[in-house]
């Protein structure tokens, strides 16, 4: 029996093999191993996306391979056409780009992307296609250049039996688009599309062209006019039912640039009449107006609504956006942009994801500088209502103080937990967090499991609090924090949550982590307290539980390892140096990330400490 070895292998198990290898780098590898591979990964190589270059040198070389090697050109499926900014780029008509051209676009291509293909490439391709023995039967993408030009619209209805996505715009009555309008019932293989409708000012025009799409599964639409004849809500329901065929296969709709603009209403209307089945419908809002209460409404039943690029100047316009889309369980991020989406837009910035069949909203609100804190809050009021709840937030407030309003808008980190009791997961920042404990008295925090807090000052107290009001809270991260000690001339560094039933501790510095407020008093602190514990020689640790009894350690200068040490050494050696106390009901890991060490540790059920990096020193 001939024995079981790789070279017995079919020569099509070698080709799927390489086919598996996403990186080009280890492709080229392959190459190199033996005879045997060389043209297996070769071929494997072209199958990748081919970035094909226009600059001179990198045209020329791809050139000689292939004239080489022309086999090669039947591998290529996709390809990314890239021209080159500084670079001595070949223009489409020359003779060197019009026989490489015809090496690579074979009736094996799939997808071409690139930006900045002019009219030459398209004219070229289409003769390519024209004189082609065998037609294009696996073309289904192509990059539509800016200006959607005759030569561009012939490509597309040239490969109308294939073409699965196609961007077209209509910019008048006699665009070069309405070449492939007129064929639009004809693209049976189309599944998405995005459309740029110019200057159409009814409503029964959008709906002629949308009636010829087949079996179109996602639509992007833009509309830009300026007198639209816009219907009443009589009117517009009169119309749907008696003129508009309903469409059960459109799945995804993406609306741009609504909003102050008299058709957003019978354009939403329209579009969640005639596509029953649909289940995502995106909108980008580019100005909050009067319109869009009523828009909100009718799109309350769409199973995923996705808002984003919305701005606003008014805090009223994010209640109101907080109120619309909440969900039983909220997620809410507020980001801080020294610009937004667009250089000349100010304010705030609203994304919003709803999925209904998981009841969860995800907001996310990015700010621009000086702004206050009540765009933050009348999200955080208008989402915290009825049944709805945060159970995730990420919100750093130091970057959002506001002198002027301190005292009519003022947040606190206890603010924040009255507004979210059944928060889950906390990413916590402020100047400083002070203890309180005045109308605190019913305030308890279930479902808090992992708290974050990051560059903030910590002041006695607050942690012992957090364990108390939180008994269930599995993870903490102190991120480049101070913890504040009463009695800091020990020096101690001190974790002291005897209420909590730990499972994790993560306590890590590092000023470069934070960099948006590498400027501050506290961070500059901190740095130069990193230069100080760097210079120490040892830093003592102390862990203090009810599973097991008092352990104590040193993180050893110069060495990633850290030394079990009894009571007594601990006792006799710490006075004077850094001292890391962590005080909690139950441990089971404990990362420590400060002053050069990066050290992990783990115990067992039993309380035994494990070594799983071999830094642990009996």
């Amino acid at each position: 029996m001939r024995p079981n070895t790789w070279d017995s292998l079919p020569l099509e198990v070698w080709i799927t093999i390489f086919a598996q290898i996403d990186s080009l780098k280890d492709l080229i590898q392959c190459r190199l191993v033996c005879k045997t591979w060389d043209p297996l990964a070769e071929k494997a190589v072209f199958s990748q996306t081919l970035h094909f270059s226009t600059e001179r040198s990198t045209a020329v070389q791809l050139h000689y391979h292939l004239a080489r090697k022309p086999f090669l050109g039947r591998c290529i499926k996709k390809v990314q056409i890239k021209c080159s900014p500084w670079g001595d780029n070949i223009e489409f008509t020359d003779p060197l780009m019009v026989e490489l051209c015809k090496l690579v676009f074979t009736p094996e291509i799939e997808k071409i992307d690139g930006m900045l293909l002019d009219d030459d490439f398209y004219k070229l391709l289409l003769d390519i296609m024209n004189n082609s023995r065998q037609q294009f039967r696996h073309f289904k993408a192509i990059t539509a250049s800016p200006i959607k030009s005759l030569p561009y619209s012939q490509v597309l209805c040239k490969a109308k039996d294939t073409l699965e996505f196609m961007e077209l715009d209509i910019l008048h009555n006699h665009s070069p688009g309405q070449l492939v309008i007129d064929l639009l019932d004809k693209f049976v293989k189309l599944k998405e599309i995005a459309l740029t409708l110019e200057f159409m000012t009814k409503i029964e025009a959008i709906d002629a062209i949308l009636q010829k799409l087949q079996n179109v599964e996602s639509l992007t639409l833009k509309i830009n006019v300026y007198s639209f004849s816009r219907k009443t809500e009589t009117e517009i329901n009169a119309w749907l039912g008696q003129h508009v065929q309903k469409d059960e296969t459109m799945k995804t709709v993406h609306l741009q640039e609504i909003g102050e603009i008299e058709y957003t209403p019978n354009l939403v209307d329209y579009v969640v009449y005639k596509y029953p089945k649909l289940e995502t419908l995106a909108l980008v809002i580019t100005d909050m107006g009067k319109h869009l209460d009523k828009v909100f409404q009718s799109i309350g039943q769409i199973p995923h609504v996705r808002i984003f690029e919305t701005f606003t100047e008014q805090p009223e316009d994010v209640w109101m956006l907080g109120y619309r889309f909440k969900s039983t369980a909220n997620k809410i991020e507020i980001r801080y942009a020294l610009v937004l989406t667009f250089d000349d837009e100010e304010g705030a910035e609203v994304d919003i994801s709803r999925k209904n069949s998981t009841h969860h909203t995800d907001f996310v609100l990015s700010l621009t500088p000086d702004l206050p804190h009540a765009f933050a809050k009348q999200l955080l009021t208008s989402v915290s209502t009825g049944t709805s709840d945060i159970t995730e937030l990420d919100i750093n407030l130091y970057l959002y103080k506001d002198a002027r309003d301190e005292s009519e808008h003022g947040m606190s980190f206890y603010n924040i937990l009255k507004m979210a009791p059944h928060i889950k997961i906390l990413r916590f920042c402020d100047e400083k967090i002070e203890h309180q404990t005045t109308g605190l008295d019913t305030l308890t925090l279930n479902d808090l499991a992992h708290l974050q807090f990051y560059a903030t000052l910590i002041g006695p107290g607050v942690l012992q609090h957090i364990s108390k009001i939180a008994p269930n809270l599995r993870n903490l991260d102190l991120f480049s924090c101070f913890l504040l000690d009463e009695d800091i001339k020990h020096r101690r560094m001190m974790v002291d949550m005897p209420y909590s039933a730990l499972e994790r501790i993560a306590i890590k510095t590092g000023t470069r982590d934070h960099t948006e407020g590498a400027k501050r008093r506290e961070i500059k602190k901190l740095a130069s307290m990193e230069k100080k514990i760097n210079s120490m020689n040892n830093i003592y640790l102390f862990v203090d539980t009810e599973d097991f009894s008092e352990q104590h350690f040193v993180l050893e200068s110069g060495q990633n390892t850290i030394t079990v040490i009894s009571k007594d050494e601990y006792t006799l050696y710490s006075n004077g140096f850094k001292i890391l106390h962590i005080h909690c009901k139950s441990l089971r890991g404990l990362q420590i990330d400060i002053a050069g060490f990066d050290i992990d540790m783990a115990w067992d059920d039993n309380g035994k400490l494990l070594s799983n990096s071999c830094c642990i020193k009996e």
